[in-house]
């Protein structure tokens, strides 16, 4: 079954049950559009299940559609998939701008009066948490439903760092950020990372973990699933899925703590330069 909302094209005053973006209105509960509320004329919008679509007003009324001799004042752009660079691609194609992530394209079009289900989600349903300071002994953050995190470092070596470092070497459906705030490391000591209530399956992504020549070990203190790897290797097997150990040599991976937890540390072992950490969870609404 697809998914779709409703729009129309709307210069009075917010149509209730809809939500409102520039002179667009869009669908958000389940009446019958076709009915016209808010006096205006409904569009079906593309299947967002196939890609990103980026919804326009066109106040001249003469954008074509499928109804021969018929023509709408709002009009769509779908981009070729559900990943980060599609979205992106679409958006530049439609605002002329040059974006560099997700968030900052969808920020640019919902500013300037265009609606777009860009979410930072990725397809894979990941999302990452956003970092607002840190220190070399501390971090903190926020992310879904106000979620809090905040990180300490014993030997302190933290830094921050605008993304993940390389970050196009994890595959685009996880959605690692390019940008914002995360965390560099450079010193062997215990990480803490302590969320405002309690978080099911938090995940951490790390990107170079140890370098060509120099395996740098990370003990976990609790069992965690794998979910992506490269140039990474698992130890300390709890059953056939889960380690407590894994150990980078320039590598990169996302883990899984399983369950719901308040709190996890990972003891890096290695001092180096340097490493980049970020950390998130699936969608706690689900």
């Amino acid at each position: 079954m697809s998914t779709s909302k409703s729009f129309a094209y709307n210069t009075g005053s917010p149509i209730a049950g809809t939500d409102q973006v520039g002179d667009l209105a869009i669908s958000v509960d389940a009446q019958d559009y076709t009915t016209s509320p808010g006096g205006v004329q409904w569009w079906q919008g593309p299947d967002e299940d196939l890609g990103y679509v980026i919804a326009y007003s066109q106040p001249d009324g003469l954008h074509p559609t499928p109804i021969f001799g018929t023509t709408a004042s709002v009009g769509f752009n779908r981009a070729t998939s559900l990943t980060e660079a599609a979205f992106i691609n679409v958006a530049n194609s439609v605002s002329g701008q040059v974006f560099i992530s997700g968030n900052a394209a969808s920020t640019w079009l919902t500013d300037n009066g265009y609606w777009n289900n860009w979410s930072s989600f990725g397809s894979s349903g990941f999302q990452w948490m956003t970092i607002s300071s840190v220190t070399g002994s501390s971090a903190s953050g926020i992310g879904q439903n106000s979620i809090r995190i905040t990180v300490s470092q014993s030997a302190g070596g933290m830094e921050p760092h605008t993304g993940m470092y390389a970050a196009n070497t994890f595959p685009e459906e996880y959605g690692v950020p390019f940008d914002g705030i995360q965390i560099l490391n450079q010193a062997a000591g215990i990480f803490t990372a302590i969320f405002s209530q309690p978080v099911t399956d938090p995940l951490v992504a790390f990107a170079s973990v140890g370098q060509p020549g120099l395996q740098v070990p990370v003990q976990v203190s609790a069992p965690f699933t794998p979910i992506w790897s490269q140039a990474t290797t698992y130890q300390n097997a709890v059953n056939g899925t889960q380690y407590t150990q894994f150990t980078g040599q320039e590598g990169f991976n996302i883990i899984r703590i399983d369950g719901t937890v308040s709190i996890v540390s990972f003891q890096y072992t290695v001092s180096e330069y340097y490493c980049t950490v970020c950390f998130g969870f699936v969608d706690q609404n689900a």
